[in-house]
């Protein structure tokens, strides 16, 4: 499984249906990444902006 499938599974766990849209927003507005090349020195990065958008 992708690291973005990852991500995404362990985000339905707090957000539900909404997890995938806010991961891609959160990757493509503050990662500037694509979702498929998502990678582990990605990870620091997203969490951050999760946290910070999730408060």
């Amino acid at each position: 499984m992708a690291l973005y499938d990852d991500v995404v599974n362990l985000s339905k766990l707090y957000l539900g249906p909404a997890a995938k849209k806010f991961i891609d927003r959160q990757i493509s507005g503050h990662i500037e990444v694509e979702a498929s090349p998502l990678a582990p020195s990605n990870l620091d990065e997203l969490a951050k902006w999760c946290y910070t958008s999730g408060k």
